[in-house]
């Protein structure tokens, strides 16, 4: 089928056939195209092989290659080279494969300072012309450098791979302040009518902090609390605050990387 006039126009549209990309949604100044042909992402873009990315200093954006997620972060340019790889020039990415009882996303990322490949895993990578930064949040991550053997990160570690050939290994927290621009544009969880628990896996998974019952607290009980109303568009600390407005229990974030649960001690009343 032949592309449309209007598909025609829009520099993702190319000979190239290949779809590798579906741009999902943006904040800020986002831009796609294949060389100096760059227009503002929409919603839905279906990207082809040969497409860059930028943002600007607001910018980021969410997209999803084949089963794999991917956050841009502000100034970063990132180019879809063909199925299943990327080529990130400079900037921020955050990877996530999905849940860690699934099977792996497939996505290779190269950069001038090496390629990174995943199982299943969530991470971040930062690029400068001075380095290559990996953190590793969960899951298990490889770097590949020239002829040096293949490293492999886990969660927790991370990784500087210097210009000038160096490496340095650093132990990385799941959650905290290198991570908190991965919560800025998040994939959004439709909550109405579903248990609280499915919200705070969902959480979880955003902010890296585990969860952990009170005393009085059961799976049981957060399964059979139904949540309503909706969350688009919130980052997960304004969330979290909403839902704990509309259920019977106290959400308490510790430095510890924990969200701790309790049920809330409700107000006796007299007749």
């Amino acid at each position: 089928m032949n592309a449309s006039a209007t598909d025609r126009a829009h520099p993702v549209f190319s000979m190239n056939p290949v779809i590798v990309d579906t741009f999902i949604a943006s904040r800020g100044a986002v831009h796609v195209g294949r060389g100096a042909a760059l227009v503002a992402a929409r919603k839905g873009d279906r990207l082809r092989a040969g497409t860059r990315l930028r943002t600007g200093s607001t910018g980021f954006a969410l997209l999803v290659i084949g089963s794999t997620g991917v956050r841009v972060g502000p100034w970063t340019v990132v180019e879809l080279t063909r199925a299943g790889h990327v080529k990130l020039e400079r900037g921020r990415l955050y990877v996530d494969s999905g849940a860690l009882e699934r099977e792996a996303g497939s996505l290779v990322i190269d950069s001038v300072h090496g390629r990174v490949t995943h199982g299943r895993a969530r991470y971040q990578l930062r690029l400068d012309p001075m380095a290559l930064s990996v953190d590793v949040r969960d899951g298990c991550v490889w770097i590949e450098r020239g002829a040096a053997p293949r490293q492999s990160l886990e969660r927790g570690e991370g990784v500087d791979l210097f210009k000038n050939g160096a490496a340095r290994r650093v132990a990385v927290a799941p959650c905290g302040a290198r991570w908190a621009w991965t919560c800025t544009l998040v994939p959004e969880l439709a909550i109405h009518g579903r248990p609280l628990s499915a919200f705070l896996d969902w959480y979880s998974a955003q902010t890296g902090l585990s969860v952990t019952l009170g005393d009085q607290v059961t799976r049981e009980l957060l399964d059979r609390t139904l949540l309503y109303g909706n969350i688009k568009g919130l980052a997960p600390a304004d969330a979290l605050a909403v839902v704990a407005h509309m259920t019977q229990f106290d959400f308490t974030v510790h430095r510890t990387a924990e969200l701790t649960i309790e049920r809330r001690e409700m107000a006796e009343t007299g007749t």
